[in-house]
């Protein structure tokens, strides 16, 4: 399962640790809920995407205020 953490290094770190620490209580719960004798294995991994797309979209903005206006103004 992917995962996204909009935070620093350590926020992100603490995020994957617990995540790996409930790995077996969430495996239980979606066997249980999806009525599976046997669940898949689950493992995580952070997905970055999300915060490369904020990070692209803030320098956009900051080229747009670069730009000069109309001339004339």
């Amino acid at each position: 399962m992917y995962f996204s953490v909009m935070g620093a290094g350590d926020e992100k770190k603490r995020a994957a640790e617990g995540l790996n620490s409930a790995t077996g209580f969430i495996r239980t719960e979606v066997g249980r809920r999806i009525r599976l004798r046997h669940a898949p294995e689950i493992a995580f991994a952070l997905d970055e995407s999300i915060e490369r797309g904020v990070r692209v979209i803030d320098l956009m903005n900051k080229l747009a205020d670069q730009r000069p206006g109309p001339k004339g103004s």
